[in-house]
């Protein structure tokens, strides 16, 4: 899946489910950001989780206020954002964080 050790097809992380360093499920990789620096793109954040699929869908609005009315939490309306520096993609079909869920809660702002 990858050509070297910085590169990986996008395209086959979507979907993909990520556990943390703990082995505990966080979602699955919806959506990926990424800034252009140069000549190229570097990917800067990964969103994982339902909510990443409504935003890459452009449907978070409407997805979240749904969940909600079926019983969703609120605090959960936000899809899990994690950092290029926190995800291990060392074995691109198994992707994981390189710290805990709750680790990486603890520090969104």
């Amino acid at each position: 899946m990858s050509r070297s050790k910085n590169e990986v097809k996008l395209e086959l992380l979507l979907g993909r489910r990520v556990v943390d360093a703990d082995g505990i499920r966080v979602g699955s990789i919806e959506e990926v950001l990424a800034e252009r620096e140069g000549d190229e793109l570097l990917v800067t954040e990964f969103h994982v989780g339902t909510y990443g699929l409504f935003e890459r869908l452009s449907i978070f609005h409407i997805g979240a206020g749904l969940l909600r009315y079926l019983g969703g939490h609120a605090m959960s309306a936000r899809p899990h954002r994690i950092p290029w520096e926190k995800m291990d993609l060392s074995d691109p079909d198994h992707p994981r964080l390189t710290c805990s869920v709750e680790e990486l809660t603890k520090h969104k702002t």
